[in-house]
C-alpha cells in the first residue's frame, strides 16, 4: 500500500514536472504578429494579463500567474506599449514585461 502511494506520487510529480517543462518551452500562441499590447501605469498583474489576452496573447493566466510567483516576479511588471514581432516563450515575455523592453 505505502509503495503504491509512493509510486502515485512520484508519477504525479513527473507529470507535473513534464508539464512545466512543455509550458516554458512552447512559444505563447498569439493571432497575428507584430502585437501591441498596452499596459496601464498602475495596473496590477491580472490586468496586465487581461491586456495582454485582450491584444491576442494566450499566456494561460494560471501558469503564468504562477510562473511570475516562482520567480518572484508578480509585482515586477512595468507600465508601457509593448510589440511582440516573433513568437516569444512564457519565460522570455516575462522576462520582457518585467524588464520594461517597451516600444
Amino acid at each position: 500500500m505505502l509503495k503504491t502511494l509512493f509510486t502515485l506520487v512520484v508519477l504525479a510529480a513527473a507529470a507535473v514536472a513534464g508539464y512545466g517543462a512543455w509550458y516554458l518551452g512552447t512559444p505563447v500562441t498569439i493571432r497575428s504578429y507584430p502585437v501591441e499590447v498596452e499596459i496601464p501605469r498602475g495596473a496590477g498583474f491580472r490586468t496586465a494579463m487581461e491586456q495582454l489576452e485582450k491584444s491576442g496573447v494566450a499566456v494561460r493566466r494560471y501558469e503564468f500567474e504562477l510562473l511570475a510567483r516562482a520567480f518572484g516576479k508578480v509585482r515586477d511588471i512595468k507600465a508601457g506599449s509593448y510589440e511582440i514581432a516573433q513568437p516569444v516563450t512564457p519565460l522570455q515575455l516575462l522576462d520582457k514585461l518585467t524588464r520594461g523592453d517597451v516600444t
